[in-house]
């Protein structure tokens, strides 16, 4: 991993970023539909109105005070539910996904959650990767039609013991 790289709660001017480059991804690169960017802005604000500061937790990776990388953390009763996890293409390849993936998962040991779940599409193949490579199973796969295309909807869990 590249040590300049360093994580840190929220600063100013990091919800719009993550907003921002959800929308850069997923609606200008990966073709969904522009409602998907208004979705993550309503989750996020939603998140932050609602959160328990204790367990609910967003990271960003940040080098030179520059965000390269978010996840977000929100407890749903006995699980910590991974939400916007997101690697910008300079900040790839310098081990931010699993740093970011590991002190999720490091916190909701901590936090005393029983598993840690997630959605995400089998499109997203680096991802989908990161996560079988720190123990999580895919427990449900179906095609579907989301965001204005055709994708591969999973579920991804982890238990933690």
């Amino acid at each position: 991993m590249d040590d300049a790289w360093q994580l840190r709660d929220l600063a100013p001017g990091d919800l719009g970023w993550i907003i921002a480059e959800h929308g850069r991804h997923f609606v200008g690169r990966e073709g969904f539909d522009p409602d998907y960017e208004r979705l993550v802005a309503e989750v996020l604000v939603n998140f932050l109105v609602q959160r328990d500061p204790g367990r609910d937790r967003i990271w960003i990776a940040a080098r030179d005070g520059r965000p390269g990388g978010s996840i977000l953390c929100a407890g749903e009763g006995d699980e910590a539910r991974l939400r916007f996890f997101y690697v910008h293409p300079e900040a790839r390849g310098h081990g931010v996904g699993r740093m970011l993936l590991r002190r999720l998962i490091d916190h909701a040991r901590e936090q005393g959650f029983e598993r840690v779940i997630l959605s995400t599409h089998a499109e997203q193949e680096a991802a989908c990767r990161l996560y079988s490579k720190a123990g999580f199973t895919c427990i449900d796969s179906a095609p579907s039609h989301s965001w204005g295309r055709p994708l591969t909807e999973q579920t991804w869990v982890l238990a933690l013991d």
